[in-house]
C-alpha cells in the first residue's frame, strides 16, 4: 500500500483531513493549516538515502510570528510490529539529522523543531503490538531510568473506527478508511457514495486521480463484481476508458505517443506484479484505442496474465 499511500498523503487536503479527523487535542488548534507544506523533493531524497522515506510536511504555530516548524512523520504500515518504537525513534533521528543542516536550524544554539511521528496502519486486524518503546526492552535501574528514551508515536489504526463514525466525519481521509475496511460489496458501494461528496467539496483533479488509481489497482480486485463506473455515478465511457483518454491526452501534451499503453502496463503490474519485456513489447505494439481498453477492462476479469495475454 505504501506507494498509494504516498501519493494520497502527499497533497495537502487529504493531510489536513488526516489531523481534522485523527488526531485529537488541543494542540491541534494551536497550529495553522492552511500553512500545511511538503519537504521539498531534494531534502525527501537527502534523507532517503538513509532510509526509505514516506512522507514529511511542516506546518507553522499560530502563537508565535517566526517560522516555528512542526514535522509530521507519517509511516504506513500493513503489519503490525513490535519493532515500530524503535524504527520510529530511529526515523526521528535521522529526521533530526537531516534537519539540522538547513540554514534555519544549523546553528549550535538554534532549537530543532518539534517532530509528531504518525504511524497510519490498515492491517487486517487490530494493532496489538506496543506503541511505547519501553513496553518492548528490560528497564534501566531506578537511578538511571532518566536516561530512558520513550519512543512513542502516535497510532492511527483504521480498525478502530466503525463505519457509522467514519461516514459522521465527512472527509477524504475518512473515505479512504471506510473503503479501504469495507467488508461487502454493499459497504463498499456506500463508501463510493461517501468519497464522491468529498470529492466534489475539494475538486481537486490530482486527489481524483490518485483515488481513481487506487480504486482500480485495491478496490476492484477487494471486490470484482464492483461496478466502479456506475458506483462514481460515472456515466457513458468507462472509469477505465476514461482514465487511458485522460492519460493518453497527458503523453501527447509531453510529446509522447506512449500514454494509454505506459497505463495499461501500469495496471498489468499492480495486479500480475513485474512485467516482463516481451508483454511490454506486445502492449506498446497495439495501436488501437479500443483494443487498449478492451484489455483493460478484462483486467480483474481474469485469473493470470497468461490468461489476459491470450487474445493479444
Amino acid at each position: 500500500m505504501d506507494e498509494s499511500y504516498k501519493r494520497f498523503f502527499s497533497q495537502v487536503p487529504m493531510v489536513r483531513d488526516l489531523l481534522e479527523g485523527f488526531v485529537s487535542g488541543e494542540w491541534l488548534r494551536r497550529v495553522d493549516l492552511s500553512t500545511l507544506a511538503p519537504m521539498p523533493a531534494s531534502f525527501v531524497t537527502d534523507l532517503s538515502q538513509q532510509r526509505h522515506c514516506d512522507v514529511v510536511w511542516k506546518v507553522k504555530w499560530r502563537e508565535t510570528d517566526e517560522w516555528v516548524f512542526l514535522y509530521l512523520l507519517i509511516e504506513f504500515q500493513s503489519r503490525a510490529t513490535r519493532l515500530m518504537p524503535a524504527r520510529m525513534m530511529v526515523y526521528e533521528g535521522l529526521l533530526l539529522l537531516a534537519l539540522a543542516k538547513l540554514p534555519e536550524y544549523n546553528r549550535e544554539d538554534e532549537l530543532l523543531p518539534a517532530i509528531l511521528p504518525i504511524c497510519l496502519y490498515n492491517g487486517e486486524s487490530r494493532w496489538q503490538k506496543p506503541v511505547r518503546l519501553s513496553k518492548t526492552r528490560h528497564s534501566l535501574p531506578r537511578e538511571l531510568s532518566h536516561l530512558e528514551t520513550d519512543g512513542s508515536f502516535l497510532l492511527i489504526d483504521m480498525n478502530d473506527f466503525e463505519e457509522e463514525e467514519l461516514a459522521a466525519m465527512d472527509n477524504l481521509a475518512a473515505a479512504l478508511f471506510r473503503l479501504e475496511t469495507s467488508r461487502t460489496t454493499g459497504s463498499a458501494k456506500l463508501g463510493l457514495g461517501a468519497l464522491n461528496v468529498a470529492l466534489a467539496k475539494v475538486q481537486d483533479p490530482e486527489i481524483e486521480k490518485s483515488f481513481d488509481t487506487w480504486l482500480v489497482q485495491v478496490l476492484q480486485q477487494k471486490f470484482p463484481g464492483l461496478d466502479l463506473n456506475e458506483a462514481r455515478g460515472r456515466k457513458g465511457k468507462t472509469m477505465l476508458a476514461q482514465r487511458l483518454d485522460k492519460w493518453e491526452l497527458d503523453a501527447q501534451r509531453k510529446g509522447r505517443r506512449e500514454g494509454r499503453q505506459e497505463l495499461l502496463i501500469e495496471l498489468l503490474g499492480s495486479r500480475f506484479g513485474p512485467i516482463s519485456e516481451e508483454v511490454r513489447n506486445r502492449i506498446f505494439a497495439i495501436t488501437s484505442a479500443d483494443k487498449l481498453t478492451q484489455i483493460a477492462n478484462r483486467l480483474f476479469q481474469v485469473n493470470s496474465l497468461d490468461e489476459l495475454m491470450e487474445d493479444v
